[in-house]
């Protein structure tokens, strides 16, 4: 993310981000709220669950770490993310979609929005 700052100065940065493994996610709070705070707007989806699918830290509570830049999106509706983040995300701006698991599902979507506003 300090990459982009610095090769995209004076863009607004927007980050959609799929934490991978709930175990991840209690393990790694801190530097991930930390790290995402980088960003202008954070946008956090669902865990793509792998073998445990519940913990007592969620995507909500990433959220709130990050604080007014974060905000978590309880659903995995790629149509319905991709025009939304896409709007979130200010022009000229940089959108980075971040994660493991199926958030890649949301690039497609994501393209067909970009061709239809042309």
């Amino acid at each position: 993310l300090n990459a982009l700052r610095k090769r995209f100065p004076g863009r607004e940065l927007c980050v959609l981000f799929q934490p991978h493994r709930q175990a991840r996610l209690e393990r790694y709070l801190e530097e991930f709220a930390e790290t995402l705070a980088i960003a202008d707007k954070v946008m956090i989806v669902p865990v793509f669950a792998a073998w445990t699918d519940v913990g007592t830290i969620t995507p909500q509570s990433l959220a709130d770490d990050i604080g007014p830049r974060g905000k978590f999106l309880d659903s995995k509706d790629w149509k319905r993310i991709a025009p939304y983040a896409l709007k979130q995300c200010g022009r000229p701006g940089v959108l980075v979609v971040l994660g493991a698991g199926d958030i890649d599902a949301v690039v497609p979507e994501m393209l067909k929005n970009l061709k239809a506003d042309g």
